[in-house]
């Protein structure tokens, strides 16, 4: 059970074909097609600040929350990391659109780099509340 938390914590492969060292490993490829294919392994996804997280990548994880393709996916961490307010909105949208429809199992997420600031927040606030009545929210 340690071994499996390890990998988890750190995508170190246990096949081949799940290989998150390879030749893409600074994208975040890997990790998205596994929370795409739903796979029950994947719970917590911590972008580590070695790997390229980008506004695609962002927006590419709100498409799988939004479309309830993701069950097991309950964290996701992703600090250090500058992506665009409007990619932040596209989160906030998407976390909105699955509460609404009941299938959020993403509860724990931190995200975001030095260059967020206020705007960042708000779009992320305005995107949730968007879909989604929001009777508060802890910063």
């Amino acid at each position: 059970a340690d071994q499996e938390v390890l990998y988890q914590l750190l995508w170190l492969p246990k096949t081949s074909e799940m290989c998150a060292w390879g030749s893409d490993f600074k994208s975040c490829k890997s990790l998205l097609d596994r929370a795409s294919r739903n796979d029950p392994t994947l719970t917590s996804m911590t972008i580590l600040p070695m790997k390229t997280f980008t506004d695609a990548d962002l927006i590419r994880l709100s498409g799988i929350i939004a479309d309830g393709v993701n069950t097991h996916l309950n964290c996701f961490y992703a600090s250090g990391h500058n992506v665009s307010a409007d990619a932040i909105e596209k989160f906030g949208e998407a976390m909105g659109v699955a509460a609404k429809n009941k299938n959020l199992v993403l509860t724990n997420v931190a995200f975001g780099g030095r260059t967020m600031g206020d705007d960042g927040v708000a779009a992320f606030v305005r995107g949730l509340a968007r879909k989604c009545p929001v009777d508060g929210i802890n910063l």
